[in-house]
């Protein structure tokens, strides 16, 4: 089960979270062979299901929409992925969801860390078929499950936003930020907490510009900075900054943050060739995230323009 998305990471890879309703089920398909014996619905077939939401965990799109369409999701890679990709849905019943937004006005959702919502708002896996983790929170209340995942989209949110918050300190002195021609990788060497709200980062860093063609424009730069960020809730703001450039930091007077900084460069090796692969890394980590946020967006403004037509 390790190749199976763990609870932990599920703000990573999914765009909407919430608790549904559905409006128009599957058992169309099914007829009257439906209402006499419901255990049929394993057999139905559907193009999309329509949902009402009743609470949303979270919803990246930003659009909180009162109803979503869920197009059926193609099972063609694997036999066992039918256990716990597709899901099965009827007409009132209540389900916990993990969504996909896939383009013009639809949405996709799988079995995966989905559950049934029972009347009194406990628990049913919508598949026992794909992780011990899951199956745990089979019988419990929703309100347990919603705790452990909000605890997990605060953290996602956190990290998202340290980073960014990082990544404008080192590139602001350019002026405004030009995300598509500009990438940025760093390495931290020491964060301390300083009073309530407040993280003091000493950090190595490295950045570099690009064309409109992707060649690099001028030298590629690296240098030191300490920089105090602001904490509150999940949000980051810059703080004080001090920065020194890599052919300065002999140059620079013996102030006690370039003589410490120095010291945390000695013990990490640089400018060691496992240093520089590291600060490569992180810049090409940095920029695909950018992109896929930069994706994504469209992605969502599709979503949007295309949500009336489906409602």
């Amino acid at each position: 089960m390790d190749h199976h998305t763990s609870l932990e990471e599920t703000p990573y890879f999914y765009d909407i979270c919430a608790v549904v309703k559905v409006t128009d089920g599957m058992e169309d398909s099914l007829g009257e062979k439906w209402r006499k014996d419901p255990k049929q619905i394993w057999d139905a077939s559907y193009e999309k299901i329509n949902v009402e939401v009743e609470e949303y965990v979270f919803d990246k799109t930003g659009n909180y929409f009162e109803s979503l369409v869920i197009r059926a999701l193609p099972v063609t890679i694997w036999a066992d992925e039918k256990q716990w990709r597709k899901i099965y849905a009827y007409t009132g019943e209540r389900l916990f969801l993990f969504i996909t937004v896939i383009g013009s006005g639809l949405c996709q959702a799988e079995a995966s860390w989905g559950y049934i919502v029972t009347e009194n708002n406990y628990l049913v896996p919508l598949t026992d078929n794909y992780s011990e983790e899951m199956n745990s929170y089979g019988g419990r209340k929703v309100d347990v499950y919603k705790e452990d995942l909000l605890e997990e989209w605060e953290t996602y949110q956190a990290e998202k936003n340290y980073e960014r918050a990082i990544c404008h300190a080192i590139l602001q002195d350019t002026g405004e930020i030009n995300w598509e021609n500009e990438q940025c990788g760093y390495v931290v060497l020491k964060e301390e907490e300083k009073g309530e709200g407040e993280v003091q980062v000493s950090l190595l860093f490295m950045k570099s510009q690009f064309d409109e063609t992707g060649e690099c424009v001028g030298e590629q730069k690296e240098g030191v900075m300490e920089l105090t960020l602001k904490k509150e809730g999940t949000e980051y703001e810059i703080g004080s900054c001090k920065i020194a450039y890599e052919e300065e930091l002999n140059r620079q007077p013996e102030e006690g943050w370039v003589v410490e900084i120095k010291g945390l460069l000695k013990e990490v090796g640089y400018p060691s060739e496992k240093i520089q692969e590291e600060l490569l890394y992180s810049r090409g980590r940095i920029d695909q995230k950018i992109q896929d946020e930069q994706s994504d967006q469209k992605k969502y403004e599709r979503f949007a323009a295309g949500h009336d037509k489906w409602e």
